[in-house]
């Protein structure tokens, strides 16, 4: 009972939640953290199996960029991304190995404070829905808060305050 209300304190129940799916995960995440959600599906790659990669994405480990509305989005994992109990995601848990790129259709932009934002690729997104304390279902094996809505349990995460820290290169 005390993890419960613990949550409950944490999560404020007034605030709405949106619910991502990356695969096999799902998390919940405050709404007031997105900015933008859209839809932009991949198209498979047509023969460009000799094309040179991206090194600047993989220098900065980086999964992509694209242009929203005139400004850079830079594309991360969730491991990068979210954290839960204010610690970074695990990414040999978090990670998008098995996931193709195909399979995420959506883009979740966060809010940030500068010209060019972070968002990460999901399967599915829904919401917003309310948190209730019937919602809150306890925690994960290592403690990790849950959330319990659509018949289905989501790991509740927060955005990372400074996303630059996750990334290789020269972040200043």
């Amino acid at each position: 009972m005390e993890l419960q209300t613990l949550a409950v304190d944490h999560f404020a129940l007034h605030q709405r939640w949106f619910a991502l799916e990356v695969g096999d995960q799902r998390y919940a995440l405050d709404l007031g953290s997105v900015r933008t959600v859209f839809y932009q599906p991949l198209s498979e790659p047509s023969g460009e199996e000799n094309r040179a990669p991206n090194l600047s994405s993989v220098f900065l480990n980086v999964r992509s960029v694209i242009v929203h509305e005139g400004a850079p989005v830079f594309l991360l994992s969730p491991s990068q991304v979210f954290s839960c109990n204010e610690l970074p995601l695990d990414p040999e848990v978090h990670n998008l190995a098995n996931v193709a790129a195909t399979e995420l259709p959506w883009v979740v932009i966060l809010q940030g404070d500068s010209l060019s934002s972070v968002g990460v690729r999901v399967g599915r997104a829904s919401g917003p829905f309310r948190l209730t304390e019937e919602s809150i279902t306890g925690g994960t094996a290592d403690g990790s808060p849950t959330i319990s809505q659509g018949g289905q349990r989501w790991l509740a995460v927060r955005s990372r305050a400074r996303f630059m820290d996750g990334l290789y290169g020269d972040a200043t």
